[in-house]
């Protein structure tokens, strides 16, 4: 018995058909199912297509539950967390017994309640909920217990297992949203950030190796990075106050989620170009399929933090702007379908930057006159600064034929047009920074503005000689931005 156990357990970690793809399709059956299932029995609660918040709820809930458990059993077990989600991921129909065990014993309409604060236990979350939810809780440390046990753990290994799930659902509390201050009704932006938590630490126990090749390529494109978030704050505070947003930080980590999207797409379809430049890649140390997972997973990690901005921020200006960018991001980088095509490749990158400013802007002023008039200046800007980035990229570019302003005047010539062209965006953007600085008098303008444009730009000419040293120049253009942001924090 033991035997036939063990190996149909063994046979469903090796199911090669159940990958992120299956997960996904699981998670949003059980619970598009399970919301059906207690409309018809009668509850009132999770009301099957009411509103996309009530969905976003229950899915983000039993994610972050196959999550959690996934990564907790997978310690106590010493198996790959793939493993692990290939029997859990059928488990997950378990749920939908739930309501089917409390109609016939309780009767309906029945309440149910995940733990608060004070609870900690599967004890004390049982005793607020109906038999059927308390089955599910008590089925899981058992198994999860038996399953180490088969696998010819230690009887200490079972119970450890036994005892580290046996306190799992704290984690899923609803109270915990609540304790942050967001509210039951934003749940499923705690699930997402706790799932993303949890799902960096699995990554990083499965292979610490490729967990660090991965953080340092995005820290390697921090320059970018930083350059959007600049941008950003220059929006809020040409519009009013950096320090009057709300909600700074949800905004700053969809930039953030957005930017990690760019990077991983970006290596995904340019990994035989970047390999030509002898540049980083993810694909030097992930899979394909590894690699589009993580796409896969980003996207749908996105989604909370919009339906939150949308549902509760009320901007629903900024989440056009944020969808905008995505899509821009799948035209340029899907088969390099935007990129190849010269001016659109520039014109979709000087976008990118311009939609994140106005997305600034977005969270002070909705609706104004002059809109329209920042958009172009802005875009103009970043139309005339991004020429530089492809000096980095002629090689791979000329032979894989993507039309840039290298690989079309010729790399010494695109070169100074590229200097050139910068020289023109620091006086577009001086025009419309002078235009909106707070201190006009003659002493802010001195300071504020004069000093930094007498000291960055010609270092950043110096630097551009050599051309060894462009990442560093462009960096500069990040210090310069950063000094002319000082005088709006100011005032």
């Amino acid at each position: 018995m033991k035997m036939r156990i063990l190996d149909t357990l063994r046979s469903m970690e090796s199911d090669g058909r159940i990958d992120l793809k299956v997960i996904l399709v699981s998670l949003v059956f059980v619970s598009i199912t399970r919301m059906i299932m207690e409309t018809l029995l009668g509850s009132s609660d999770y009301l099957i297509f009411a509103d996309f918040p009530t969905f976003l709820l229950v899915f983000s809930f039993y994610s972050l539950a196959l999550v959690s458990y996934t990564f907790f059993i997978s310690i106590c077990s010493g198996k790959k967390p793939i493993n692990i989600a290939r029997i859990l991921t059928p488990f997950l129909l378990v749920a939908l017994l739930v309501p089917v065990i409390d109609y016939f014993l309780t009767g309906y309409p029945v309440g149910y309640r995940m733990s608060a604060i004070s609870d900690f236990d599967i004890v004390m979350i049982s005793s607020n909920n109906p038999i059927g939810e308390s089955l599910i809780l008590w089925s899981l440390p058992v198994l999860a217990a038996l399953y180490v046990l088969f696998e010819g753990k230690s009887v200490k290994r079972s119970f450890l297992t036994f005892m580290v799930t046996f306190f799992v659902p704290a984690l899923l509390a609803t109270d915990i949203s609540d304790f942050l201050g967001l509210g039951k009704g934003l749940y499923f932006l705690y699930a997402t950030v706790a799932s993303i938590v949890f799902l960096l630490l699995t990554f990083y126990v499965q292979n610490a190796e490729k967990f660090g090749r991965l953080f340092m390529r995005f820290y390697g494109r921090m320059n970018r990075i930083v350059l959007y978030m600049i941008v950003f704050a220059f929006g809020i505070a040409t519009a009013g106050s950096v320090f009057a947003a709300n909600l700074f930080g949800i905004y700053i980590m969809t930039i953030l989620i957005i930017s990690f999207i760019a990077m991983c797409m970006n290596d995904y379809f340019d990994f035989f170009i970047d390999r030509e430049n002898r540049e980083n890649n993810l694909l030097n140390v992930l899979s394909r399929e590894e690699l589009k997972n993580i796409i896969i997973v980003s996207f749908i990690v996105i989604i909370p933090f919009l339906s939150f901005i949308f549902e509760a921020a009320k901007n629903v200006v900024f989440v056009y702007y944020m969808v905008s960018i995505l899509t821009l991001i799948i035209l340029y980088s899907y088969k390099n379908l935007l990129k190849s095509i010269f001016p659109l490749n520039y014109i979709a990158d000087a976008l990118s930057y311009s939609i994140v400013f106005m997305a600034g802007r977005s969270l002070i002023v909705v609706q104004g006159r002059l809109e329209l008039a920042y958009f172009m200046v802005a875009t103009l800007v970043f139309l005339l600064l991004i020429t530089i980035k492809d000096h980095g990229d002629y090689k791979g570019d000329k032979k894989f034929g993507i039309k840039t302003l290298y690989t079309l005047l010729g790399f010494k010539k695109a070169f100074r047009i590229s200097k050139i062209f910068i020289l023109l965006a620091f006086i577009a953007f001086s025009l419309g920074f002078l235009h909106v600085l707070p201190f006009r008098d003659f002493a802010g303008i001195i300071i504020f503005y004069v000093m930094p444009s007498v000291i960055i730009p010609p270092y950043m000419v110096i630097r551009f000689r050599k051309t060894e040293n462009l990442e560093t120049s462009i960096w500069l253009v990040d210090v310069l931005l950063l000094l002319y942001l000082i005088p709006f924090l100011l005032a």
